[in-house]
């Protein structure tokens, strides 16, 4: 039964590995740098591909942060907004 779970697991792990290799590689091929940083780009491939299980957290995390930094950006311009209407005596509802 251990086994059968271990074996699952890398099964699953090879699956990701795999397609996410494929992905990134995608975008490989369509940047298209100089020969020193191609290098640099197939060592980086490598180490993610081997490394899923830890890069794919930081990068959603580094997505949700984008997202909220830009959130909180469009918020702030409403903010601005809101003050400037209420100053001039325009309704700021919408």
């Amino acid at each position: 039964m251990f086994s059968l779970f271990v074996l699952t697991l890398v099964a699953f792990y090879l699956v990701v590995a795999f397609r996410l290799c494929l992905t990134w590689l995608e975008f490989i091929r369509q940047d298209t740098p100089a020969s020193t940083e191609m290098f640099l780009s197939w060592v980086v491939l490598g180490v993610a591909t081997v490394l899923w299980p830890l890069v794919i957290p930081f990068a959603y995390l580094q997505v949700l942060q984008s997202k909220l930094d830009k959130k909180t950006a469009n918020s702030y311009t409403f903010k601005q907004y809101r003050e400037v209407a209420e100053s001039t005596g325009v309704s700021a509802s919408i």
